[in-house]
């Protein structure tokens, strides 16, 4: 839930969307300016309004302790698409009268209601109460906010700040009694510096520091409204006046609810701030709205905006997990690899970390919390990337988790990694082009090979159930209100999410992007990209939406080794579909004639994905064994041709009750 202050002015949106089309619940006269000067735009028997409340509580049920607000009521002058500002130049009433509180229609579908924290109002929990009648069904909407008491916290006073070589040290009214590394919130210090930090150093009892990316800035008196709220119970408290997504319930629903098991499920990892989860907890995401309330509006977000990509190519099962606080996250692709005095390893011998290696160790915990996890088809760490990295080995790391999740539970989990860099850039091509990522970068800790034989004296494979794509593109989304240029990771894995089984990315429109960022690619740099197994953005001369071209994925390679069945992912998710259907039914069938029961159910299986139109599978053949000396442990050995490029697939499945 998102916390403000006495005194904060907030905008709260709202938008009204079904099915993915605007609406407007206002009935604006277009005619009215030809008619009289003076009127208003709503006029006749068909006006509407909308209509707001402050009630106390969560769920709008308390009394009302502000408004009501009416959109019709502030339009003293005719307000249809007239900034708000110009009004209150034309009539210094209603700008005495609306200075605090009122409503803005941003667009079609889109409504702003900008309020004021009255400074009497206690603290607690409450609720804005949006009412409109649309074809005489009246609608409600409800967004959710929460204001603190200041003399919850320990207040310390700032007097005042100096800010040199990213490093802002603090000089307080009295001692400060801060430890170092404890979560603080600075507020109306700076503008560049309010926020939630980890103290960085004490340096006497009076002064601290903390890490603060920004230009220096001298030592300046302060007011004494500058202040350092320190939890009592150390846990920071987001104080903002940003615009942001409240948290919201409504009974039509702003955006569609994703349902579980419509498509394949899509886990996402990254950076996010939040009240609602912790840090590499596991959540199921019902709405892009849960999405916003859970990860506090923050647009900035990489975890945020990867769920808007994922949703928007496809996807219906989304999961979340926050790997790390957004104070740690670096949007400038040019520090990702400096190192910070504030990212310090766990190490027995800590030292200052880049960005990338904090992320690394950080995805140590997530991956490993991941791996009990038995529902996630696809997993996308958010805001990592394979090139420009500085040797962090972010895909064996993620490469090592999947084969974890097959080796103990025989199902199939597919890692994607995207790239951040300046655009798509011919050097990035030529560095790809020289690095066989099976062999320089799929290697342990010690800089050792993996193991080529499994203790079944099997082959591994560990990169067929990885996807590079490089590239990035420019999205752009109505509930987030601006453009943004973002890795495809996140947009792949949807896209995938809901693609059949039979088929493949190749030369498919990427959904949801409006553009590549970087240099066009031609196909000699295709060709480089693809010859180290590396998947890219190319265009065509279609377009779309006033866009002159469609962005196209080049292909769906994985890393698998030369000459593997896995090297496209349709083969890898027909099988990963396969081992799941099948798993399923030897769990399923327990007795003494479970084996015969289990043999006759995944025979009746492949004839099914054989006689399917288009068909899935062209041919097949599999044997099933019973483990002599353990009960209910079953062994299948499968070959399967697919219809997808025709490829024969083998593989082996340990499964049955006894497992």
């Amino acid at each position: 839930m998102s916390l403000y202050t006495n005194g904060q002015q907030v905008t709260f949106k709202f938008l009204f969307n079904l099915d993915a089309e605007f609406y407007d619940p206002i009935y604006i006269d277009t005619s009215w300016a030809q008619r009289n000067a003076s009127a208003t735009p709503f006029y006749g028997s068909t006006t509407r309004d909308i209509l707001i409340n402050v009630t106390r509580g969560e769920n709008g049920g308390g009394g009302i302790v502000d408004g009501t607000f009416s959109y019709n009521a502030q339009s003293m002058v005719p307000d249809y698409g007239v900034p708000i500002a110009t009004q209150f130049n034309t009539s210094p009433d209603l700008k005495t009268k609306l200075q605090n509180n009122y409503i803005t229609r941003e667009s079609k579908g889109i409504y702003n209601f900008i309020y004021t924290i009255p400074e009497k109002l206690f603290p607690g929990k409450y609720t804005i109460v949006l009412e409109a009648k649309i074809d005489g069904v009246r609608e409600i909407r409800e967004l959710y906010f929460q204001v603190r008491d200041i003399n919850s916290k320990k207040p310390i006073y700032i007097k005042s700040k100096q800010i040199e070589n990213n490093i802002a040290i603090l000089t307080t009214v009295n001692n400060h009694d801060l430890k170092r590394e404890e979560l603080i919130t600075i507020v109306d210090v700076d503008p560049v510096l309010d926020g939630i930090y980890q103290v960085r150093s004490i340096l006497s009892l009076d002064r601290f520091s903390v890490y603060k990316q920004s230009d220096d800035v001298d030592l300046t008196n302060l007011s004494s409204t500058g202040l350092v709220l320190r939890e009592k119970s150390n846990t920071p408290t987001l104080v903002t006046s940003q615009t942001i997504f409240s948290n919201s319930t409504q009974v039509n629903a702003i955006y569609k609810t994703l349902v579980p098991g419509k498509t394949n499920s899509v886990l996402l990892i990254g950076h996010a701030d939040s009240t609602l989860l912790g840090l590499n907890e596991i959540r199921r995401i019902n709405s892009l709205q849960e999405a916003i309330d859970i990860m506090s509006g923050n647009k900035n977000s990489p975890l945020l905006r990867a769920v808007f990509d994922c949703q928007a190519a496809g996807c219906s099962d989304i999961y979340i997990m926050i790997s790390a606080p957004m104070s740690e996250y670096v949007e400038d692709q040019a520090m990702v690899n400096q190192k910070r005095p504030d990212l310090i390893s766990n190490s027995s011998t800590p030292s200052s970390l880049s960005f990338y290696e904090k992320y690394y160790e950080r995805l140590e915990r997530t991956y490993l919390n991941a791996r009990e996890v038995d529902f996630i088809d696809m997993i996308v760490p958010v805001g990592v990337s394979f090139v420009r990295n500085d040797g962090v080995k972010f895909v064996r790391q993620l490469a090592d988790h999947c084969d974890h999740v097959y080796r103990n539970t025989s199902a199939i989990r597919i890692g994607i990694i995207g790239s951040r860099s300046k655009g798509m850039n011919e050097e990035d091509i030529t560095t790809i082009s020289s690095v066989d990522f099976l062999k320089n970068i799929l290697k342990d800790s010690s800089g050792n090979l993996a193991e080529e034989i499994d203790i079944d004296g099997n082959n591994l494979d560990v990169g067929r159930y990885i996807l590079l794509y490089y590239g990035e593109a420019v999205f752009n989304y109505p509930q987030l209100s601006f453009t943004y240029t973002n890795s495809i990771a996140a947009a792949v894995a949807g896209q995938l999410s809901e693609w059949p089984v039979y088929m493949g990315l190749n030369r498919k429109v990427l959904k949801g992007a409006y553009s590549a960022f970087g240099i066009p690619l031609n196909a000699a740099h295709v060709a480089k990209l693809h010859s180290s197994k590396v998947n890219t953005l190319v265009k065509n001369n279609r377009s779309r939406r006033n866009i002159p071209f469609q962005i196209l994925l080049s292909d769906d390679k994985t890393l698998a080794k030369d000459g593997s069945s896995f090297a496209n992912v349709p083969q890898v998710r027909l099988a990963a579909m396969i081992i799941n259907e099948i798993i399923l039914i030897a769990e399923s069938n327990i007795g003494k004639f479970a084996y015969d029961t289990i043999q006759e159910k995944v025979n009746g299986m492949f004839q099914i994905l054989k006689s399917t139109t288009p068909s899935i599978v062209r041919d097949y053949r599999f044997e099933i064994f019973a483990d002599k000396k353990e009960k209910g442990k079953i062994y299948l050995e499968i070959d399967l041709i697919s219809s997808h490029a025709l490829k024969r697939i083998s593989f082996n499945i340990l499964t049955g009750p006894g497992v």
